[in-house]
């Protein structure tokens, strides 16, 4: 059953308890089985680990607004789980298509994840709100939670995060990066996943809200983690780690590197705290380290035309060139040099 959830480690704990007694009470046979069946199970383990396709399931948040629901529904909110990975559209459809006809009516879907006034929506109208959301640990359970199998069971927190704006227009989006927040909402279940029941209610929430500037923290960390994510892969994705590298390096019209440094950092603006302001250099400085480890790593790649690579340093070139006056620095010559034919200053960041 532990290998069907692609649960392998829980099979191989199952086993190791087990063996033991049929070695007592000589059962061959069964040794035999267990022995070939453990054999199976680790070839699956290792070739998920091999495809990095492990994934124990999607998780989803569904409010459910409508009287038509019924009291054990109406206005509350629960935690889905989808096998595997289960898109967004998947999951709408599904939905709709199921209290369509449990319901004999239309489904209208809000596809966001903004706050709903159950007061302000229409008596007649059936709502389901679809919110994608991810297991959320606390600082001190992070660092516990070190592997695959614990960062994927035993969750009881979920967590998903939605831009807005102040201002009287409703946007979510801000035309400038110093009027953007973000509300992280944690929602939290009775009993943890993955277990028996595909949904769970929602026993609790708690909301964050980050202001312009540690939105902008986070946003730069994210960058620098999902770097150093592709860093680490056994093998590196050349692909993917290029893919990521044009997503940072590259000119941005909103919400870049570039734009968040003059946003905050230009004339020492005394509206922000020193200690905010070093925590936004440190982040910087870390997704541009980030960033000369992926373009070291992409030049030293044969199959990398020069083109690709002159097109990524002369972006990177370009962004150090515009935040140098921002953080702390130092000149360096670039790695690549030897691959292409742009030598510029670069920032250390030791």
């Amino acid at each position: 059953m532990f290998d069907k959830a692609r649960l392998y480690e829980s099979c191989d704990q199952t086993y190791k308890a087990l063996i033991p007694i049929l070695e007592r009470q000589n059962k061959f046979t069964d040794l035999c089985k267990a022995y070939a069946h453990l054999s199976g199970v680790f070839h699956e383990l290792a070739s998920a680990v091999d495809k990095n396709d492990r994934l124990l399931g999607t998780y989803y948040r569904i409010g459910f607004y409508g009287s038509a629901f019924g009291p054990e529904r109406d206005g509350k909110e629960f935690i889905y789980k989808w096998p595997l990975v289960t898109r967004l559209v998947e999951v709408v459809g599904e939905m709709r298509s199921l209290y369509s006809k449990l319901l004999q009516g239309d489904i209208v879907v809000y596809k966001d994840s903004s706050v709903i006034d159950p007061k302000k929506i229409d008596p007649k109208t059936n709502l389901l709100q679809i919110t994608y959301v991810v297991p959320h640990f606390s600082p001190e359970d992070a660092k516990m939670r070190t592997d695959f199998i614990s960062r994927t069971t035993n969750l009881q927190e979920f967590i998903f995060t939605t831009p807005f704006t102040k201002d009287s227009g409703g946007r979510a989006h801000a035309k400038h990066c110093t009027s953007q927040y973000k509300r992280k909402t944690i929602l939290r279940v009775s009993n943890p996943f993955p277990s028996l029941k595909t949904a769970q209610e929602v026993v609790s929430r708690s909301e964050l809200i980050l202001g312009p500037l540690q939105n902008a923290i986070e946003d730069i960390d994210e960058r620098a983690h999902r770097l150093e994510v592709a860093l680490a892969k056994i093998p590196i994705s050349i692909k993917n780690l290029s893919g990521i590298l044009h997503g940072v390096v590259i000119a941005q019209v909103h919400g870049g590197p570039v734009e968040i440094c003059h946003a905050f950092l230009k004339d020492s603006k005394e509206e922000y705290p020193k200690p905010k302001l070093a925590s936004l250099r440190a982040a910087l400085r870390r997704l541009l380290q980030a960033c000369q480890r992926g373009l070291d790593v992409v030049a030293g790649d044969s199959k990398n035309g020069d083109q690709l690579i002159k097109h990524l340093n002369n972006g990177f070139d370009t962004i150090c060139t515009e935040m140098r006056p921002y953080i702390q620095r130092e000149k360096r010559k670039s790695k690549a040099g030897s691959q292409s034919e742009a030598k510029s200053v670069r920032f250390a960041v030791s």
